[in-house]
């Protein structure tokens, strides 16, 4: 009897893990996958933001935006342009490097974005020394909504707005 309930707790166990698996890779498809050109061609807009590296000194505004496009159903943050589509890229002179980069995000995003949304951190190389970053931020399957320091913010065009009171009672009520 012991081993019969553990085989079925250990199979309701995977069962979930595997339909939160394939929930989250549904919900990474939904996010269109543009291209660094297609980025440049459209501009910021209600799904592509521009992030210069700056924004690794003074990461307020990356997380006011990876908190909006969360709320707003996903998007793009492509890091290593300006908001007038210039590219300055990061400069790297190893993987250690991009990666230390990668984890000085992520460690942001845990630090400050309640609860802590899904994203994916590609690298776009340019050349032998120079990188761009892609993040994906997917929106959440669950009743969800994601704050930076306490306050909900979602996109409104190309622009990362808090939320109003209004806004937010709608959210949530649809869940």
């Amino acid at each position: 009897l012991i081993v019969i309930v553990s085989l079925l707790v250990i199979t309701i166990l995977i069962n979930i893990l595997f339909k939160k698996q394939i929930i989250r890779s549904i919900l990474i498809k939904n996010i269109p996958d543009i291209n660094l050109e297609e980025a440049l061609k459209r501009g910021e807009d209600e799904l592509i933001e521009f992030k210069s590296k700056k924004s690794l000194e003074y990461p307020e505004t990356l997380l006011k935006s990876i908190v909006s496009l969360a709320n707003s159903g996903g998007g793009i943050i492509f890091m290593g342009i300006n908001d007038d589509a210039t590219i300055d890229p990061f400069v790297v002179q190893s993987i250690k490097e991009i990666d230390n980069i990668k984890l000085k995000i992520t460690n942001y995003i845990k630090e400050h974005i309640n609860p802590t949304p899904d994203v994916l951190i590609e690298t776009i190389n340019l050349s032998d020394n120079s990188i761009l970053l892609k993040i994906k931020i997917i929106s959440s399957f669950d009743p969800i909504v994601y704050s930076f320091n306490g306050i909900f913010y979602r996109r409104l065009g190309n622009s990362d707005i808090p939320m109003d009171f209004w806004t937010l009672q709608k959210i949530l009520s649809n869940f």
